[in-house]
């Protein structure tokens, strides 16, 4: 909503009780207002909405990892041929998924372990050895 549209209702100028028929899509107004040129009582609720511009993200995440969800359950081997695909790659980079992190976040403790890869990923830092050798085996047990 556009900052004049809050102004206004913090105002009161908006009628509460449409006393009759609602049309959620226009707005009542206690007093008239000037809208495109035009005192008005009734206001079309699109003149208050704000064009947000989405813009393309590329973060430190992917998510090439299977999502995790209540219907299925993630592959035993998911792990393993997720690490093997980016096998060229920093490790930091290989556990850089949302997804795999929480598939680790049920092996991890998530007090302390977690929270260290999570800030390795986030700062894409150096995985310490002993996290890489843990999720490494981890994958090669399935």
């Amino acid at each position: 909503m556009s900052d004049i549209c809050v102004k206004l209702f913090k105002e009161g100028w908006f009628e509460t009780d449409c006393g009759g028929e609602y049309d959620p899509k226009i707005s009542r107004m206690k007093k008239e207002v000037v809208v495109g040129v035009k005192d008005v009582k009734e206001v079309d609720n699109d003149f208050f909405l704000v064009v947000v511009k989405i813009l393309d993200h590329q973060g430190p995440l992917s998510t090439s990892f299977p999502v995790e969800n209540r219907i299925t359950s993630i592959p035993p081997r998911a792990l393993k041929t997720h690490l093997d695909k980016a096998n060229g790659l920093p490790f930091v980079k290989r556990i850089s998924d949302f997804h795999l992190l929480l598939l680790l976040s049920r092996f991890f403790d998530v007090n302390s372990d977690v929270p260290a890869l999570c800030q390795c990923v986030q700062l894409q830092s150096t995985v310490p050895e002993g996290y890489q050798l843990l999720i490494q085996s981890m994958a090669s047990a399935t």
